[in-house]
């Protein structure tokens, strides 16, 4: 990508709130206690590796992912739009913006449906 602003011919997508959050965490059980017991998120599925987290009122299969990892980090960040057409509408605009995109009918995480991954300029998806 080059320093220019790039102005694309096709409108951004209309984003309506964060969906979910993945993180990697070094201590899985100290993260789940932490998550749980202190914060009151409610585990949807977990496995020796993983963490599925909603709040209480969170309709969709999770809110915060925790994954056992080397290093602390945020591995994701994902948002929803307002309407299905809204994932063709993100994938055209992060293209013509220049950006990578990957999309997948499936989701990238469980529970999650038709999704767009999209590397920033950093390279964060």
């Amino acid at each position: 990508m080059s320093n220019e602003i790039l102005k694309p011919s096709v409108p951004a997508p209309d984003i309506v709130r964060c969906a979910y959050m993945d993180l990697v965490v070094t201590d899985l059980a100290k993260s789940r206690e932490f998550y749980v017991d202190v914060l009151g998120l409610h585990v949807t599925e977990e496995d020796e590796n993983t963490i599925y987290l909603r709040s209480f009122e969170e309709f969709i299969h999770h809110n915060l992912v925790l994954r056992k990892g080397p290093v602390a980090a945020v591995a994701s960040f994902a948002y929803r739009v307002k309407s299905p057409a809204e994932v063709d509408a993100a994938e055209a605009y992060y293209k013509e913006l220049g950006c990578r995109t990957e999309r997948r009918k499936d989701g990238f995480s469980k529970g999650i449906g038709d999704s767009v991954r999209v590397e920033d300029p950093l390279g964060f998806p």
